[in-house]
């Protein structure tokens, strides 16, 4: 948190693709954003209907950054089902400024 500006909204979002043969991703997936104070966001996602072999973002939420706050910001992505997965690429994890 150190170096995000106080008073700024912020979001963060994964840059991911499905490759062309991309399986398993039928169920939601599940995006969490755990922001400073310990404020949990959850969202759930279907990737059935993304663009496979584009790149595209799946967006966790955002919050505010404060002044003096020395919390973490933590994130994660995953999913409740009980079989394999393949052919998600993640290229980045981004913390930027709401636009």
């Amino acid at each position: 948190m150190s170096e995000l500006s106080p008073g700024v909204t912020y979001e963060v979002v994964y840059a991911v693709k499905l490759t062309k043969s991309a399986s398993g991703w039928e169920l939601l997936l599940m995006l969490r954003l755990i922001a400073p104070g310990n404020e949990v966001k959850l969202r759930q996602v279907s990737l059935l209907m993304k663009p496979k072999g584009e790149w595209f973002e799946l967006n966790l939420g955002s919050f505010q950054a404060k002044a003096d706050e020395t919390e973490e910001v933590c994130f994660d992505i995953f999913e409740r089902g009980g079989h394999w997965k393949t052919g998600l690429i993640i290229k980045a994890a981004i913390i930027r400024s709401k636009r």
